[in-house]
């Protein structure tokens, strides 16, 4: 590959939104060329613990056997807190409406990307993209590390910054009213105790809101 190839397709962005793109347009035949800013694929993506599976299911096959889950969501959780109490509602999810799981991002990522590359796809890490190249009022590459890549459609799936749709003035940098800031904790405790402490069977997962006395002024 090098830079005066012209692709069908460029993605900005290696995260699940940029390799989900990929991954269904490689299926289809197109040339694509995804870049990804961090050094490896998932080094740069954070998210809550949780994957909702609907579209993955919907465009990779044998999706639920080949990836790398580490646990089923089959229970919902919300708690009402005070300073002294609290209330927990429960929702226990079937088979059927089970959608969601937990992983490991980075992994998960990971694993993505090699099957979108097995599609024929291409993937530049560790590339900085540094402005969108626009002719004639239409955007038809990218300028990335000092080398120009043309392609038919440019797709942004840079995430919650979007600098270079902002840079090309298409939209307007987030409101501080938009946005919020969330912090972030992983706990590791081995999977016995996982399951005894919040009553889960053999690699079912939970998700649980609080909500109340520890985010008062906050939500």
């Amino acid at each position: 590959m090098n830079s005066e190839e012209k692709f069908d397709v460029i993605i900005v962005g290696g995260g699940p939104s940029g390799l989900g793109a990929a991954y269904m347009l490689a299926k289809y035949g197109f040339n694509i060329l995804v870049i990804e800013r961090g050094g490896r694929i998932g080094s740069k993506n954070i998210f809550g613990g949780r994957i909702y599976s609907y579209a993955f299911k919907k465009i990779i096959d044998d999706f639920e056997k080949d990836a790398p889950i580490e646990r089923w969501v089959r229970k919902e959780r919300l708690s009402l807190m005070n300073d002294t109490d609290a209330l927990t509602l429960e929702l226990s999810v079937g088979n059927e409406y089970n959608n969601s799981f937990t992983t490991y991002l980075s992994t998960f990522l990971r694993w993505l990307a090699k099957r979108v590359e097995d599609l024929g796809a291409f993937i530049l890490t560790g590339v900085k993209v540094d402005k969108l190249l626009i002719e004639d009022g239409k955007v038809t590459g990218v300028l990335a590390d000092g080398d120009r890549f043309k392609a038919n459609v440019v797709i942004d799936a840079e995430g919650i910054n979007p600098i270079l749709i902002r840079d090309a003035r298409f939209r307007e940098d987030w409101k501080p009213h938009e946005v919020a800031v969330g912090v972030k904790e992983v706990i590791k405790l081995p999977k016995n105790v996982i399951e005894e402490r919040l009553n889960l069977g053999d690699d079912e997962g939970v998700a649980q809101l609080f909500i109340g006395y520890p985010t008062k002024g906050i939500l």
